[in-house]
């Protein structure tokens, strides 16, 4: 089978949830004896180096500009065109944005299969016509797509009762722990056990400053010398982290790391003290999946795209709500003073079990082939 995806940044990077799930897929379906080629992102305007295959899968380059919608748009634009010159069983779009374009891949009677990521409109750095441009984006996929995948539950029962449209539920999986000593955390002075962890994107959704108003008044009330550690990569112009940095810019109990990579990832989950996601949208949390196959406490906020990941296994609190979030640090500190910071087995199982890459992988084979075979 011919594959095509298109709708992510750069193949093989941690960018954001759709290039994670393109990275994970992609060379999964390669080894299964598919053809897959991805669509990568080409700033013209920046210094890029071009990889044309990596781990059998073939690296194409749509150019676009380096300016927040319009590279989105131009890259959209541009992978379609390009696609149209190769022959492809299936073209997989990811997201909503890019699926603007699938009309045009219908005038050639493409097999269109969207992945949504979440309903990307309501995010705010998008506004006005970026905001109408991915309503369209989700209009034209509903309405040219042969199949349409989603990854939460609420995002398949909106699609269904706002559009009267079925949808395919296919959760992300996730990779298998890695419990490392923490070796770079020393290097850097941070101290096991003693630190919360955010890690994601640096962008408002993610509700980050309130995660640094609650530590602080969290700090203040309990007296204690942990640390909120925040990585994640920091987009330039990031307006949103400019602010955060300054409201800590005297603060050694707020470490902010910048992207990272490596070992530092599965050392930062081991090792800390809880992870938080306190966002207000998501379309289905990688790290959350992450932070919870490390068997660590996870807290979270109540949205129903968390509250259907972790089940019984996070500590919810209520999405905005400060005093919440404080309540829930405080139940994990006497937790972690009661247990010792030992890992729930029980909660590894049950991420081993229930999101696995292979199978994800299959099970996304398996809706090509019915969209291949359908006439």
């Amino acid at each position: 089978m011919k594959i095509a995806m298109i709708g992510h940044k750069h193949f093989m990077t941690r960018e954001g949830g759709v290039e994670r799930v393109v990275s994970e897929l992609a060379p999964r379906m390669k080894k299964m004896g598919n053809d897959v080629t991805v669509y990568d992102r080409f700033e013209i305007d920046k210094p890029y180096k071009k990889i044309n295959e990596i781990e059998g899968v073939t690296v194409r380059h749509a150019p676009t500009l380096s300016y927040g919608f319009l590279n989105a748009f131009l890259y959209s634009l541009s992978a379609t065109m390009l696609s149209l010159f190769q022959h492809f069983d299936i073209v997989h779009y990811h997201a909503i944005g890019p699926s603007a374009m699938i009309w045009i891949q219908k005038i050639f009677g493409r097999k269109i299969i969207v992945t949504v990521h979440g309903l990307d409109w309501k995010r705010s750095k998008w506004t006005g016509f970026a905001t109408q441009y991915l309503k369209f984006g989700e209009r034209i996929a509903v309405k040219y797509a042969d199949e349409i995948i989603v990854l939460s539950e609420s995002d398949k029962e909106y699609f269904k009762n706002t559009y009267n449209r079925n949808t395919v539920l296919i959760k992300n999986g996730v990779e298998a722990p890695s419990f490392l000593e923490p070796v770079k955390l020393n290097k850097i002075g941070i101290k096991p056990f003693n630190y919360f962890l955010y890690l994601g994107r640096i962008v408002p959704e993610k509700n980050i400053d309130l995660l640094i108003e609650s530590f602080l008044e969290y700090k203040s009330i309990n007296h204690t010398n942990e640390k909120l550690v925040i990585a994640g990569e920091i987009s330039k112009g990031n307006e949103y982290h400019v602010k955060l940095k300054e409201s800590t810019e005297n603060n050694t109990d707020i470490i902010f790391l910048g992207a990272v990579d490596g070992r530092m990832i599965p050392e930062l989950y081991n090792h800390c003290k809880a992870f938080i996601l306190p966002s207000s949208i998501e379309g289905m949390s990688i790290a959350l999946l992450e932070a919870l196959s490390y068997g660590i406490p996870c807290i979270v906020s109540d949205i129903p795209e968390n509250m259907a990941i972790g089940k019984t296994y996070t500590y919810p609190f209520h999405v905005g709500d400060k005093q919440s979030l404080i309540h829930a640090m405080q139940y994990i500190k006497y937790l972690g003073d009661i247990t010792g910071n030992i890992k729930n087995q029980e909660q590894i199982a049950y991420i081993k079990e229930n999101f696995n890459w292979d199978s994800v992988a299959e099970k996304t084979i398996l809706e090509y082939e019915k969209v291949i075979n359908h006439e």
